[in-house]
C-alpha cells in the first residue's frame, strides 16, 4: 500500500463549516476561527465540519483522508443547525485568505447568488487562493454558490461504483465528482459516523489537490496547477469529456500521483449509451467509450461489441495516456417500446503488450434505457 502519511504536508487548507474540534484522527489545529460562536456546551456542536475535516486530513486507516500532513485551519460559520447567512460565509473566506490558507473547503453552499459572497470569492481568486466547494445535494440541475462561480472547483458525488448519484447537483459548472456515499469520518465526541453528499466529495477533492501540491518533499506547485494535474487525471465517465454529471471526470488518486511512472498499460471501457437520433435521416446508434487511463500509448486496442441487434468489432489504432475515443454501432430503434432496455456487452483487448493493471474495466455488460 502506498505510505500518504506525508501528503500535503506544507499547506495549509481552512475548513469553513461548523468548526473542527479536537480528535485522534486529526492533527492539531493550525488556528481555530469564529465568525459564529461555538455553544458553551460542547456536546452540541454539530459535527459537520469535524467529519469534513478528517476526509481531508485524518490519519486514521479507518477513517482515512487524502492528506493527513496538511495544516487544517477551522473557521467556525454554521451554527448548530448547520446553517450560515451570507456574511457569514464571506467573512468566513476573507478569514481564511488573511490565514494564509491556500486552500478552502466549503461543504455548504446555497441557491442565492449573493454579491457578498461573490466578492469574498473573487478575493481569494485574486490571492491566489483556491476554493473547493460542494455542488448541493438538491437532486437537480440548479446552481448552488459559490460552488457555481467560474473560479471555484465544484464537486458532485458518486457511488462506489463511479455512478451519480441522484441527490447530487448537477451542470456545466461541475469540475469533477469523487465519492460521496457512506464515508466513515471522524465526529466529535472521538466518535465516527457514517456521512453521505457533495458535502463529503468536496474534502476529498480537497485533499487532492493538497497531495499533489505536496506529496511530502514539500510544496512544488501552487494550488491551481494541483488542481489542473487531478481534473486532468479524472477518469472519463457519462457522456465524452466534460458533462453535466461528472465534469471532467471521476478523481482517480493513483493516476495523479503515478503521472510520473512510465511503463503503466491501463485501458477502460467508460461508457455505454443508447443514442436515439431524433431525425429521420440519421441512424439512431449505440456508442461505446474507451480511456487510456495509463502512462503509455495503447496501439490496436480491439473493443467487441455485442447486442441484441448483433454483434461489432472495433480497432482504437493509438489511444494516447489519457485520451478517450467512442465507436458507434448504428441501430435501428423505430418499433421498440420506449420502456424496453438493450442489453449491451464489451469486452476490451489489449494490443499493447504489458499487464493491465486495472483489467475489471475492460469488461462491461449492462441494460441500456432509451426515450
Amino acid at each position: 500500500d502506498t505510505d500518504n502519511s506525508r501528503w500535503g504536508s506544507g499547506v495549509k487548507i481552512a475548513v469553513l463549516d461548523s468548526g473542527v474540534v479536537p480528535h485522534p484522527a486529526l492533527p492539531s489545529l493550525v488556528k481555530s476561527i469564529e465568525i459564529t460562536p461555538f455553544p458553551e456546551d460542547f456536546s452540541k456542536i454539530h459535527g459537520h465540519g469535524t467529519a469534513v475535516a478528517s476526509l481531508i486530513a485524518s490519519n486514521d486507516p479507518s477513517a482515512p483522508g487524502l492528506a493527513p500532513a496538511a495544516e487544517i485551519i477551522s473557521i467556525r460559520v454554521s451554527d448548530e443547525s448547520g446553517r450560515a447567512d451570507a456574511f457569514e460565509l464571506a467573512a468566513g473566506i476573507l478569514a481564511a485568505v488573511d490565514s494564509g490558507a491556500q486552500l478552502i473547503n466549503i461543504s455548504m453552499g446555497t441557491t442565492e447568488n449573493n454579491p457578498l459572497i461573490e466578492d469574498a470569492v473573487l478575493h481569494a481568486h485574486e490571492r491566489n487562493v483556491l476554493i473547493v466547494a460542494a455542488s448541493g445535494n438538491s437532486e437537480q440541475a440548479e446552481a448552488c454558490y459559490p460552488a457555481a462561480y467560474p473560479s471555484v472547483i465544484s464537486v458532485g458525488a458518486v457511488d462506489a461504483r463511479g455512478e451519480h448519484l441522484d441527490f447530487s447537483n448537477y451542470g456545466s459548472y461541475l469540475s469533477l465528482t469523487a465519492p460521496g456515499y457512506a464515508l466513515n469520518t471522524a465526529w466529535p465526541g472521538n466518535r465516527y459516523a457514517s456521512i453521505s453528499g457533495t458535502s463529503a466529495s468536496a474534502p476529498i477533492v480537497t485533499g487532492a489537490i493538497a497531495a499533489t501540491m505536496s506529496d511530502g518533499r514539500g510544496v512544488t506547485m501552487s494550488a491551481s496547477q494541483a488542481a489542473e494535474i487531478v481534473m486532468q487525471r479524472a477518469d472519463e465517465a457519462g457522456i465524452p469529456g466534460p458533462d453535466s454529471e461528472y465534469g471532467f471526470g471521476i478523481l482517480n488518486m493513483s493516476r495523479v500521483m503515478n503521472r510520473a511512472v512510465a511503463g503503466i498499460v491501463d485501458a477502460a471501457i467508460t461508457h455505454q449509451r443508447v443514442f436515439k437520433s431524433g431525425s429521420p435521416t440519421a441512424s439512431d446508434e449505440i456508442q461505446v467509450t474507451i480511456q487510456n487511463r495509463g502512462t503509455v500509448l495503447l496501439v490496436n486496442t480491439l473493443v467487441e461489441v455485442e447486442t441484441p441487434f448483433g454483434s461489432r468489432r472495433f480497432n482504437a489504432g493509438m489511444l494516447a495516456p489519457g485520451a478517450v475515443q467512442t465507436f458507434s454501432m448504428p441501430v435501428r430503434l423505430q418499433g421498440l417500446p420506449q420502456n424496453q432496455p438493450i442489453h449491451v456487452s464489451s469486452v476490451l483487448t489489449l494490443g499493447t503488450p504489458g499487464q493491465d493493471a486495472t483489467p475489471h474495466n475492460n469488461t462491461r455488460s449492462e441494460l441500456l434505457y432509451w426515450r
